[in-house]
C-alpha cells in the first residue's frame, strides 16, 4: 500500500502556513523551496512545521492528528 505524507510548512517571510499532501515528501518540499509551487513561490523560504506519513486510507486520521482533533 502506498504511503502519503501530510505536511505543514510555514513561511519565514510572512508567517503563513501551507498544508499539503504528497506521496514523495522530499521531492515536493524541494519543489516548494525552489519556487515551483504557485501557492508558496512568493513565500519562500519555508520551514517544515510538521510531517506525518500515513497509508492512503489513514490520511484523514493524519490530518486530525496534526490539528490535535483525534
Amino acid at each position: 500500500m502506498k504511503e502519503y505524507t501530510v505536511y505543514i510548512l510555514r513561511s519565514q517571510k510572512d508567517g503563513k502556513r501551507y498544508i499539503g499532501l504528497t506521496n514523495d515528501f522530499v521531492r515536493r518540499f524541494s519543489e516548494h523551496q525552489y519556487g515551483k509551487v504557485k501557492s508558496t513561490s512568493q513565500r519562500r523560504p519555508l520551514d517544515i512545521i510538521h510531517a506525518l506519513q500515513a497509508l492512503i486510507r489513514g490520511v484523514n486520521i493524519a490530518y486530525k492528528k496534526i490539528y490535535g482533533i483525534f
